[in-house]
């Protein structure tokens, strides 16, 4: 009978170490579900063509590319980052008072728009050319 409190002591921590991973885990989904809308958003304000009137300048970042366009007569207001593989990883909403910066870059399979990197490549020489 003097060992049955530790039993419970035992059970009681391994259910509470059970919530904690379960809390984690439904934390970040909601936070790369907030993130993945966004850069959808951004992506959006962009337009439906990102070729017309096209990106005013790119910036290559460690693993991305990243196509800047201008918005409300702001010069590099949205920014979109495209990793190798094609998936938007990164977005920079510079249109208010202060930046907002939405990252995937460390979680990258959570990604949900896609960009054909060729796309991206023609658009940095087409900058590159003007």
């Amino acid at each position: 009978m003097s060992s049955n409190p530790r039993w419970v002591l035992l059970v009681g921590v391994v259910v509470v170490a059970v919530l904690l991973v379960l809390l984690g885990r439904y934390e970040r989904q909601h936070e790369q579900a907030s993130v993945v809308r966004h850069i959808a958003a951004v992506r959006a304000a962009i337009g439906p063509s990102l070729t017309r009137p096209g990106p005013d300048n790119y910036v290559y970042n460690p693993g991305r590319s990243c196509l800047l366009y201008s918005a409300g007569g702001r010069s590099y207001a949205l920014e979109l980052c495209v990793d190798a593989q094609g998936r938007v990883v990164e977005a920079v909403d510079r249109r208010g008072l202060s930046p907002h910066f939405y990252s995937l870059v460390e979680e990258p399979g959570a990604a949900r728009l896609h960009i054909d990197p060729a796309l991206v490549a023609s658009l940095i020489k087409r900058i590159m050319k003007s």
